[in-house]
């Protein structure tokens, strides 16, 4: 029996809502309950309530937690621990628990009836097509496996369940590292698993009478080199603008060329400034306008440049953006063309499109890259072209990265060619430009110019010591 009543004894409370709390030990076994009868309840002074409402209390389970990590080590290991959201911890039964694992891989199930209960873990993964962000999958997880195969690295047990994407139980072979590729650059296979999660254990069966502890490892099959971050999305890494890292870093750049309409123009990709680093696989796309340029029948290739011996993908069919991914065996070295890009020119006279390099991943991502977008174009009425060749006492400086800036806005970068020449178009007459040039072995002195005619000559020579 209750009885409670208003404690000043003075004021009346008015209004729906609890009115007092009733605390129960509960001793029953899992699954049990009792009804909790309402009877007899009175108030102000003996009026019987007309419409009473019972409640049951039902012994409910013990909770299942624990955290999800990340499986794959950091090649060749080991690293941090890695936590993994997102990932359902699903439990159909009466009633239907779930859980998601949260940003420090923690989960934990409650509220589970008398089962049983079988639990399975998932993590949704990563669709084709997906942008071309950071995933944890690159280019050079295609190499890995390619070099695991002819025996040229070895792969952890881990490191070859996250190669071996084949949808067919096949072992591990150079189908996985072109299946790698292919996700990479957006070309759907039905057999391809790239960018899936696998759990560890798949499924548990949970004693819900008691409390448990249950931990799962997750593994996205593809990350090789254990690249994937518990961000899901890696920091967008911002343009390099100190001249000294500008200097050392590896220069990839695009060709600027003018071309007629209905004509097919070749883009040599560039890589320099590598001071022996060595290059085994890089990714990247490329922004166009397709109102100016389409890809060509054959939109790439690296027959004749210096990686001729790596394997090419890439994926056209999305109009504006032309996905590419290069990996290899054998490691490469020297400056110099490593891809041709061909375009058809649609565009009439006076039409323009950058060639805009994007999500470039060089390796395994962690040398510093500066890029130079590339151009094709036809020349507008009104603007000029600034040539000029960069030079020392023994001729010319070759592949030398040259910078262009204006109180306009514009900047531009441009490789030097064999002959030290380089270009920059489109530019504004009657504005002044600041020419720098970035070497480390050479000493340049920066230059003003201003745009007076439809071409203007500049030439930039070392300084002598």
């Amino acid at each position: 029996m209750i009885s409670a009543f208003d404690g000043s004894g003075i004021t009346p409370f008015a209004g729906a809502g609890p009115v007092v709390d009733i605390h129960f030990n509960v001793i029953g076994a899992l699954g049990t309950s009792s009804p909790l009868n309402l009877t007899n309840f009175r108030y102000n002074g003996g009026l019987v309530c007309s419409a009473p409402s019972s409640g049951t209390l039902t012994v409910v389970s013990g909770t299942t937690s624990g955290m999800v990590t990340y499986e794959n080590e950091a090649f060749p290991g080991p690293g941090p621990i890695k936590p993994v959201p997102g990932v359902v911890l699903d439990a159909p039964g009466s009633p239907h628990v779930t859980a998601t694992s949260d940003s420090a891989g923690h989960y934990s199930l409650s509220g589970f009836g008398p089962g049983p209960y079988t639990v399975t873990a998932s993590r949704a993964g990563y669709p084709i097509p997906h942008d071309f962000a950071d995933h944890g999958i690159f280019s050079n997880d295609a190499s890995l496996v390619a070099r695991h195969v002819v025996h040229l690295t070895t792969l952890s047990p881990t490191q070859i369940r996250a190669g071996t994407v084949n949808g067919l139980n096949l072992p591990i072979s150079s189908f996985d590292a072109a299946l790698i590729a292919q996700w990479i650059v957006n070309v759907p296979n039905v057999n391809n698993r790239t960018g899936q999660w696998i759990m560890t254990p798949t499924t548990t069966m949970p004693n819900v009478a008691i409390n448990n502890t249950q931990n799962y490892t997750a593994l996205l099959l593809g990350d090789v080199d254990a690249s994937w971050t518990p961000s899901m999305m890696g920091p967008i890494e911002a343009p390099l603008t100190d001249l000294e890292k500008i200097t050392d870093a590896v220069h990839v750049s695009l060709a600027s060329v003018k071309a007629a309409k209905g004509t097919e123009v070749v883009i040599p990709l560039r890589l320099d400034n590598l001071r022996g680093g060595e290059v085994m696989s890089y990714q990247f796309s490329v922004q166009y306008d397709p109102e100016v340029v389409q890809p060509a029948e054959i939109a790439a290739e690296i027959a004749g440049t210096m990686d001729s011996s790596f394997a090419l993908v890439y994926n056209s069919t999305n109009l504006g953006l032309l996905n590419i991914a290069v990996y290899g065996t054998m490691p490469v070295t020297g400056d110099g063309v490593y891809l041709n890009l061909r375009f058809s020119v649609l565009g009439g006279a006076g039409s323009t499109t950058p060639l805009s390099i994007q999500h470039l991943h060089l390796n395994d991502g962690s040398s510093d890259v500066f890029v130079t977008d590339g151009r094709v174009s036809v020349k507008r009425l009104g603007t000029s072209v600034l040539t000029g060749r960069v030079s020392t006492s023994d001729g010319p400086a070759a592949h030398t990265l040259v910078l262009l800036s204006g109180a306009d806005g514009v900047r531009a970068s441009a490789i030097a060619n064999e002959e030290g020449r380089f270009e920059f178009s489109e530019l504004a007459v009657g504005q002044t430009y600041t020419v720098t040039v970035a070497s480390r072995s050479l000493t340049f002195t920066q230059s003003a110019i201003s745009i007076k005619n439809s071409i203007t000559e500049l030439d930039l020579i070392a300084e002598q010591y």
